[in-house]
């Protein structure tokens, strides 16, 4: 927008641009906001920002479209990133928002843990696992598991090494990936 100062001087002034909605657009906006409202409590708190977020992101696109409205097709596009986006991020509070974590859910994390540190102790194990459970049997049958499907493998001290203090149970990685992977 451009404006004359009064002493002649033209001044640019940088105006927000505002989208209208096209045909059909704002009622496919409407009835994904009208979805999510429809959910339950705790669904809801999770998704209540989606249509926001598609809203913001199909504006986006139509401006850098060159469009002065947001389309149907913006919209479309707009919701599926938002949807499947919100849908990651409901799997990960279900998955990690758990009082008691499953049986199978500490066996990933322990091989994930293995994986990544090739070793550890028993105390590394119950510092990890501990705050998950509130039967720590889970966490042994979580050792057990991994030892009978050969992924780790109790540590051998050696004869050599010294033991000063008391010594501690360690368990190595010892599943490596195979060569077509």
């Amino acid at each position: 927008m451009l404006l004359t100062h009064p002493k002649n001087e033209e001044v640019i002034l940088r105006d927000f641009v505002r989208l209208a909605w096209g045909e059909g657009a704002e009622d496919i906006y409407l009835a994904f906001e009208k979805g999510i409202r429809q959910m339950d409590e705790e669904d809801r708190e999770i998704w209540i920002r989606a249509s926001e977020i598609a809203v913001r992101n199909a504006t986006k696109v139509a401006f850098f479209r060159g469009s002065r409205t947001v389309d149907v097709q913006d919209m479309n596009w707009a919701m599926n990133v938002a949807t499947e986006s919100t849908k990651q991020l409901q799997l990960g509070y279900r998955e990690y928002s758990k009082d008691d974590l499953d049986q199978a859910d500490i066996v990933r994390r322990l091989r994930d843990r293995f994986k990544r540190e090739g070793r550890l102790t028993a105390g590394q194990v119950s510092r990890l696992c501990e705050r998950y459970v509130k039967d720590y049997r889970k966490i042994d049958a979580a050792i057990e598991h991994l030892k009978r499907t050969s992924e780790i493998a109790e540590e051998q001290p050696e004869e050599k090494k010294d033991l000063r203090g008391r010594p501690s149970t360690a368990w190595i990685y010892i599943r490596k990936k195979p060569p077509w992977m």
